[in-house]
């Protein structure tokens, strides 16, 4: 049975806590072996999900009210780094969005040719630059911008 909640509550992706087992199918249950079995079992409701719990309290609701509002969560209230609290991969998608549109106006402003921009674009892509102070630097030291005539 142990195996069979576990198995189940791997399929739902839910917690052991929220799944019933119907008392009247235990044997049909402790027959189950393999994955597809318990997911026979859950299509015919002989392993049911629970609902979600939750917050109960007004007070909680309050709380959670205002920290979706963004308050309650200060220097004090933080526990864990800030790599640790935010999402890595969100927070590079966002550095290389702005880094690839500063790239597009350099390119429409005419102060990179497109060999230039190709060339930036793979090298932000492979995170070579900080930003876009890093950019500029780089066209300046490797002399990639246009001359005006």
């Amino acid at each position: 049975m142990k195996t069979v909640k576990r198995l189940a509550a791997g399929i739902t992706g839910v917690g052991y806590s929220r799944l019933r087992f119907n008392k009247d199918k235990l044997e049909d249950i402790s027959k189950a072996l393999t994955r597809d079995d318990v997911r026979a079992l859950l299509k015919s409701n002989h392993i049911m999900i629970l609902a979600a719990k939750k917050v109960k309290s007004t007070v909680g609701k309050l709380r959670a009210a205002k920290r979706t509002a963004g308050r309650r969560r200060g220097y004090s209230k933080r526990r864990g780094t800030k790599a640790v609290r935010s999402n890595k991969r969100e927070s590079w998608h966002n550095t290389l969005r702005v880094q690839r549109a500063y790239l597009r106006q350099l390119l429409k402003a005419g102060t990179i040719d497109k060999t230039s921009f190709r060339r930036l674009y793979l090298l932000s892509k492979g995170n070579m630059f900080k930003g876009k102070k890093s950019i500029m630097m780089y066209i300046d030291v490797h002399e990639m911008k246009k001359k005006q005539e």
